[in-house]
């Protein structure tokens, strides 16, 4: 297997559906603005083999370098476990090498990958966020 990384950020909403579902992420129900999203994301790491979009990470940044947020970093469920998910943080890591801070929000069975990578939760804040217009009913499958 051949994994080749890009930085373009043009791709075929299909393909985005069909990554984020792979992970039963409710974002693949929004194809739209998934595709938006993502066009219009500072930065923009994906992973493919052959023609399939296989992973995608993406970054939005204040523009001053004092703080960038990864959105999304996701691997498709059957490629998992083969450092995919690592190359494309190693990349937003060395992109945003100069901010202040790199931020995210992590599922609780994913810290660990992200602790190995150098991030740490700061136990004196908690994350947050607000749903809306209907987002956020899905609960992750395990």
């Amino acid at each position: 297997m051949n994994i080749i990384y890009q930085t373009a950020r043009d791709f075929e909403t299909e393909a985005l559906v069909r990554l984020y579902h792979s992970v039963g992420w409710e974002s693949g129900d929004y194809p739209e603005r998934l595709r938006r999203a993502i066009e219009h994301s500072d930065f923009v790491i994906s992973a493919w083999d052959e023609e399939r979009l296989v992973g995608l990470g993406n970054v939005l940044a204040d523009g001053g370098g004092m703080i960038c947020y990864v959105p999304y970093l996701l691997v498709d469920k059957q490629y998992q476990g083969l450092g995919i998910g690592k190359v494309m943080l190693d990349r937003i890591c060395e992109q945003y090498r100069d901010y202040m801070r790199i931020d995210l929000i992590s599922y609780a069975d994913k810290v660990p990958f992200y602790e190995r990578a150098g991030f740490r939760s700061d136990p004196s804040s908690v994350g947050m966020m607000r749903c809306q217009n209907g987002y956020g009913n899905r609960v992750k499958e395990e």
